[in-house]
């Protein structure tokens, strides 16, 4: 995909901030992108589609997903 092997300042340069971000074990960092609008937006959906990007500790993108929750 496309932000495969993007640095983190990469992926915030080109898709701004994440809706939501987590840290995980090992320094891992995931960034969430609603595709879909928000389910507390107006109009949200209860399950958006979202862009998920998981960063290494080296902050390098090393999976990008698209899930619907």
């Amino acid at each position: 995909t496309a932000f495969l092997g993007f640095s983190l300042i990469d992926v915030l340069a080109t898709l701004g901030i994440p809706d939501r971000h987590d840290l995980a074990p090992r320094s891992q960092k995931f960034f969430e992108y609603y595709i879909d609008p928000a389910p507390d937006c107006p109009n949200g959906t209860e399950e958006p589609f979202t862009l998920l990007i998981r960063f290494s500790a080296l902050d390098r993108s090393t999976e990008v997903s698209f899930q619907n929750y």
